[in-house]
């Protein structure tokens, strides 16, 4: 599945799986609530901070309002990429957790 099409608990899930990976926390087989990433700033801010990860918004005549996020930073006229990638979302919260699946899995999940 494309990042960019990732929402709700499917983008919340792979959240988790980088983050799981990150700390080496393993589910084994469990069945365990996927936080919810994507909706609660509390948990989204301290990986937004840690992956120095920037969100702004665009106004697009095709897209309309969209939230953009890239590892970068603010500039005068939005955001900058250092690698050249941005991730776009209805939110902040969702932009800013694509991008940081996208950042470690590549745009394409599986």
């Amino acid at each position: 599945m494309l990042v960019d099409e990732l929402s709700g608990s499917h983008l919340d899930y792979w959240v988790a799986q980088v983050e799981q990976r990150n700390t080496d926390i393993a589910m084994q087989g469990s069945a365990q609530r996927v936080p919810r990433f994507s909706m609660d700033p509390a948990l989204a801010q301290p990986i937004i901070e840690r992956e120095r990860i920037v969100v702004g918004m665009i106004h697009d005549a095709e897209l309309g309002v969209q939230a953009v996020a890239c590892v970068g930073s603010i500039t005068p006229g939005g955001v900058r990429s250092e690698d050249g990638r941005y991730w776009l979302g209805d939110s902040e919260l969702q932009a800013a957790m694509r991008c940081y699946v996208g950042i470690n899995y590549g745009a394409i999940v599986v």
